[in-house]
């Protein structure tokens, strides 16, 4: 059984072995977002095989992160040139999408609740 301070220093050495990417990353350095994308994987494949949920979340949660952290830094250090009518069709084009992809959601919401439920049963006995 894992105790409340063996669970406090697995996270705190995965925090230390992830967190130096989100940094980097803010520093400029794209190839230490895909190292942290990269270590995520590999920690939630370990939870995944050791069958800890703790770190299967945690290493998917590094891995987006810094994929997403790679796409916008970029994207806040040098905003796109966008002007006139062509911001608001890029807004409203945003808009659209994020409509459509509520929508999507809403609809498939059981077949989501059917997924987690799923999962939630393939993990009932996981640490």
């Amino acid at each position: 059984m894992h105790t409340p301070e063996l669970v406090a220093l697995e996270i705190a050495g995965f925090a230390f072995l992830i967190g130096a990417s989100p940094v980097r990353v803010i520093q400029g350095s794209s190839w230490a977002g895909a190292v942290g994308a990269a270590l995520g994987m590999l920690v939630a494949t370990w939870g995944a095989l050791t069958r800890v949920r703790r770190r299967l979340w945690l290493g998917l949660a590094a891995a987006v992160g810094s994929a997403l952290l790679m796409v916008i830094v970029p994207l806040a250090q040098e905003p796109p040139k966008v002007a006139g009518a062509t911001l608001w069709v890029l807004l409203a084009a945003i808009g659209i999408a994020v409509v459509v992809i509520a929508t999507a959601l809403e609809r498939w919401r059981a077949y989501i609740g059917t997924g987690m439920h799923r999962l939630g049963a393939l993990m009932r006995d996981w640490d």
